[in-house]
Parts: structure tokens; C-alpha cells; sequence
């Protein structure tokens, strides 16, 4: 069954067209949390858009919103940046893209298509958001709404993200381009995502390359 979300598959998916300097707080980041920065075993893959997948990633989403209360960097650690995930409750849009990654890839979703994304919201200031790469185009987790939206109708202008094949790799975002499907397809089955385990096992994700054919 297709998931109940109209897709304009014609700015289905941004375009990432050079190379941007990594920030140095997901490098920090990383140092301190090296098990959660390691490349994915799926590069460059897309997510299957399942109504079970669409309802996890709502799911997530939502939950982690209205856990975390919002707090600066400076508040929390006295820095200008410090990208971390949330402690008692409360962090900033970084540490909450950062929790929402992690929930996912708990369910079984690869981080290959969970990228850190930098913009600019509605009001021009600096925000992070988490992108979810998916077969059906490039989809926003946001702490400012609830809603999981196609990236062209959050209002935000997108500046970089990180590479869909190494994640230490970030790329200044351009145009928009229509659903170029990943190298694989990454589909999951209803029963790995209702475990909401720590991590999911390898042979529990079934990898469908463009074509169809099971790999």
C-alpha cells in the first residue's frame, strides 16, 4: 500500500551539488561518540516509504518533541555550539535531530539516509533539521512542527546536509531535482520495526536494488 502523502516528484528531492565544510561540532560530536558516526553498510541507499515506516518516522518525530524541551548550547554548556544528545530533557534543534536519528536507526532505519541537515527557517535563523532519503523523495523531521513534511513545503531554505555515502562528508544543497532512487532500496518489514530494538540485524533488512530484484 502507497503511504498517505502526495509527493510532487518534480522538487521531490534536493540536489546536492558541491562539497561543504564539515561542521566542526558533528566532529566533536563524533570524537566523543564514535559508535554513532561509523558509515553505513548501505551508502547511498533509499528508504521504502512503507504506511508502517511513515507512521514510525511520525511516531519518533513527535515523541521526541514533546520530550525535549528546548535549550541553547550556551544555556546548557556555555558554548555557542555543542552538538550532543539531549541530557535531562532538554537540548537544542542539533541534539534533537541527533535523538531523532538515533530512535530511527534503533528501528532499523540505516543512518545513510538519515543526514543532519543545516537551514534557514521561516523567520531566517540558523536551524537543524533531520532529512529522511526515501524512495519517494527527501522528507523533514523538524522540533518546530509535528508534521512530517516533503522538504519543499517546510519553509526552510536548505543550505548543506551530509553525504548520503559517508557522513564525516557534508554538501551544500541547490536546486531541486525529481526521486533519483538510491543504489538499493531499503525496505524493512512491520514486525523489525515493532521490536524498536537497540539495533536491528543485518539480515533482518532486505536490500531491493532499483530494478526490483531481491539482493
Amino acid at each position: 500500500m502507497s503511504p498517505s502523502v502526495h509527493v510532487d516528484e518534480s522538487k521531490a528531492s534536493l540536489s546536492a551539488d558541491r562539497q561543504a565544510p564539515t561542521p566542526a561540532a558533528w566532529l566533536d560530536f563524533c570524537r566523543r561518540n564514535p559508535a554513532a558516526c561509523r558509515p553505513s553498510e548501505w551508502p547511498g541507499a533509499s528508504l521504502a516509504l512503507s504506511e508502517a515506516v511513515l507512521a514510525a518516522i511520525r511516531t519518533v518525530n513527535a515523541e521526541v518533541n514533546a520530550t525535549i524541551t528546548p535549550a541553547t548550547d550556551r544555556e546548557l554548556y556555555g558554548e555557542a555550539e555543542h552538538w550532543t544528545l539531549p541530557s535531562a530533557g532538554r537540548g537544542d534543534c542539533e541534539d534533537v535531530a541527533l535523538l531523532k536519528r538515533e530512535r530511527l536507526m534503533a528501528l532499523g532505519i540505516p543512518s545513510s539516509v538519515l543526514l543532519l541537515t543545516i537551514v534557514r527557517d521561516r523567520q531566517g535563523a540558523g536551524h537543524a533539521v533531520l532529512t529522511v532519503v526515501t524512495y519517494r523523495g527527501d522528507f523533514i523531521l523538524d522540533n518546530q512542527t509535528d508534521a512530517v513534511t516533503p522538504w519543499y513545503e517546510t519553509g526552510h531554505r536548505f543550505l548543506m546536509r551530509q553525504s548520503r555515502t559517508d557522513p564525516h562528508r557534508w554538501q551544500a544543497l541547490g536546486n531541486a531535482r525529481s526521486v533519483a532512487a538510491g543504489r538499493h532500496v531499503v525496505r524493512l518489514t512491520d514486525d523489525v520495526l515493532a521490536r524498536n530494538a537497540a539495533a536491528m540485524p543485518v539480515e533482518d533488512t532486505i536490500l531491493v536494488p532499483v530494478d526490483g530484484r531481491a539482493s
